[in-house]
């Protein structure tokens, strides 16, 4: 699966240059229950992260493809998502876990410059913990960054339990 990062047109304005691809690689047909909203919001934030590494590291240019590699760990979905954005200085790797905490860089828009608020790394640990998994981020300082997701496979009775939902309602939403 490959395809552009959506938004293309808002993007060139910004940054001067299409934005990167996304390849996605891997089990491809592996089907696992997740919590739709928290699921999506970790993904959005890792890529969105990444977008914005990709682009401050190779302004000017064609940047290099974003990817996401997708494997089936027997009891769990564990996901690699790779960029090659310039990593994170080893003085800052540290901080990446703490609220408030964000890199600083030049935006050439206000709205980006607000949008980081150093909130998305922490939360986005906090749910995979939630669901029983773990989250492991390795930075190449001048190259780029692998965060490593691994997410415990659930069946429909965990995502119930999770989300507290009596019976009825479960089965209604099911149909």
């Amino acid at each position: 699966y490959q395809r552009r990062v959506h938004g293309g047109g808002q993007f060139e304005k910004q940054f001067g240059t299409k934005p990167p691809g996304l390849r996605v690689v891997g089990d491809m047909d592996l089907e696992f229950v997740y919590v739709p909203d928290q699921f999506e919001h970790i993904v959005k934030q890792i890529l969105r992260n990444a977008v914005a590494a990709v682009s401050r590291t190779h302004s000017g240019g064609e940047l290099p493809d974003l990817v996401v590699r997708i494997f089936d760990g027997g009891d769990s979905v564990v996901l690699v998502f790779q960029d090659e954005g310039g990593g994170v200085p080893p003085s800052d790797l540290k901080r990446i876990w703490d609220y408030g905490k964000h890199q600083e860089w030049e935006a050439t828009r206000k709205d980006v410059q607000e949008s980081a608020w150093g909130t998305g790394l922490p939360t986005c640990r906090i749910y995979i913990k939630y669901f029983g998994g773990a989250m492991r981020i390795e930075s190449m300082d001048g190259y780029g960054t692998n965060v490593y997701i691994r997410l415990r496979k659930m069946d429909h009775s965990d995502t119930k339990e999770i989300l507290h939902m009596s019976g009825d309602v479960w089965d209604e939403l099911m149909l």
